[in-house]
């Protein structure tokens, strides 16, 4: 469907557009924005800042991004390459869990349920009939942070997915029987993941580190919350944060001017403002705070031990952020005899850490705070706790016995991962959202000095652990022992 066709089919939607913002919006309002945001425009911290020619050269040559925004706040970000019959277009917008009170936890579980639902101007089956004709997929995911909108299509379809995906983003029906259909989904996922060892630990360890507010809060709508949850409350979400700034649309496989183009008939009229903050009853907007601690859910029923080791880790504003990555692998991961190989000989916790079934490092970055940790998997907790030790004392040596060609190593390591993360459309869709350029990071990766790994590293040991452990936690050790 060509562009031109789409403006004329689209007059009335794009009429009705502001239908879940009206009642918030006027010429006198403020702009919400995260607690710290990354302009796409901005370089990426820790970058060298390399000439303009070379560093656009290399850009093009690889992912040929190109950025641009909209005049009511919308981020627009595409990377073409021709050589791809496949499209996919994400629309990722800054809400998520974080933003949730005690009383509204769990609307964006709700949220994220509500799409591809029936709108004002199309039913169900109308919505999914249209969808069919074209071979595409789609799919929405809430995160703490964010809640993504994916399309992929062909490249020709393109037009069509995206007015679809905006319509069912916008002009979603929110009718109060419309929310019991929802709370049987939001329900049947409550209880397909908290069996899962994996995502509890992993819950467990933002309510931890983070007691529970804001980076703690869960994905999932807690149970208590899922008969609480009404329309009125899903509106004053979308309303409060569904605004143009707090919007990025990404596309892979598409010219930048079609997607601009796009987003200007389809996205032009959300407003780029709200009336006023929410006064906290329903959402808020406060910076998140690191504290650390224990927490132990014992499950005699489950085989083995799972832990977290974490410490309060790198923002997306930090400027030591890459550092942080490399340091993540240089410790590696560790697996033993019976469950394979490890992940590189550079690797730290192979070398100290061989009493457990795996082990491995990561980082998890947010607008304004971070954690750097390790999960550690054994057949006990006596395993488990050596693990915890082992790993503690590995941070703890970096200084003295950091060498040149396992910092070398570590970043090579970095890099390759970095590249196989952007290698398939939806881990591009994800990086350039949140970094912008490859290239950039690539760059500061290549720039990461000894110095820097060895002041990150002494960073996160000043601050308080965080331990979550999961199974049979007989004799599990707790942060006031860890040396």
């Amino acid at each position: 469907m060509k562009i031109s066709k789409l403006v004329k089919n689209t007059k009335n939607l794009i009429s009705t557009n502001n239908r879940c913002f009206s009642t918030c919006v006027n010429n006198k309002g403020s702009v919400i924005g995260s607690p710290a945001e990354i302009p796409l425009s901005s370089f990426y911290p820790g970058a060298p800042h390399l000439p303009k020619d070379i560093d656009a050269k290399e850009e093009s040559l690889v992912f040929q991004t190109q950025t641009s925004t909209l005049p009511n706040g919308l981020n627009v970000v595409s990377t073409d390459s021709t050589s791809r019959g496949v499209s996919v277009v994400s629309l990722f917008v800054n809400a998520g869990s974080r933003f949730e009170t005690y009383r509204t936890s769990g609307v964006s579980h709700f949220v994220e349920k509500f799409f591809f639902s029936s709108t004002n101007n199309r039913s169900l089956l109308r919505l999914t009939s249209e969808l069919q004709k074209t071979g595409a997929s789609v799919s929405a995911q809430t995160g703490r942070e964010h809640i993504v909108y994916q399309a992929e299509a062909l490249r020709e379809s393109v037009p069509l997915v995206v007015e679809l995906m905006a319509n069912s983003v916008l002009q979603g029906r929110l009718h109060p029987w419309d929310l019991e259909p929802k709370a049987e989904a939001v329900k049947r996922d409550i209880s397909e993941f908290q069996n899962n060892a994996q995502f509890v630990l992993n819950e467990a360890l933002h309510h931890t580190a983070f007691n529970g507010e804001t980076l703690g809060r869960s994905l999932l709508c807690p149970p208590h919350n899922v008969s609480k949850i009404d329309t009125d409350i899903v509106l004053s979400y979308m309303n409060n944060l569904y605004v143009a700034p707090r919007m990025t649309l990404v596309g892979t496989n598409i010219s930048h001017e079609e997607l601009k183009e796009l987003a200007n008939v389809l996205f032009s009229s959300i407003p780029s403002q709200v009336s006023e903050r929410p006064e906290g009853e329903h959402f808020t907007f406060e910076k998140s705070e690191y504290v650390g601690g224990d927490l132990q859910i014992h499950e005699h029923s489950h085989a083995g031990t799972q832990a977290i080791l974490a410490y309060k880790g790198p923002s997306l504003t930090c400027s030591k952020h890459v550092a942080y990555l490399v340091l993540s692998e240089l410790l590696g991961q560790t697996t033993n005899k019976y469950t394979g190989s490890v992940n590189h000989s550079a690797s730290r916790l192979a070398k100290s850490v061989k009493n457990v079934e795996f082990g491995s490092s990561f980082v998890s970055s947010y607008s304004d705070n971070g954690l750097f940790g390790v999960f550690l998997a054994g057949k006990n907790a006596k395993e488990v706790s050596s693990a915890v030790q082992s790993t503690v004392a590995e941070l703890s040596s970096v200084q003295s016995t950091l060498t040149a060609k396992a910092l070398e190593g570590a970043k090579n390591h970095a890099l390759l991962k970095l590249y196989n993360s952007v290698s398939s459309s939806v881990g591009l869709h994800e990086h350039t959202a949140t970094y912008g350029g490859v290239q950039q990071v690539a760059q500061a990766i290549s720039s990461v000095s000894a110095a820097d790994v060895i002041e990150v590293a002494k960073t996160l040991l000043q601050s308080k652990p965080t331990l979550v452990s999961y199974g049979d936690l007989n004799g599990m050790i707790k942060t006031r022992n860890i040396q």
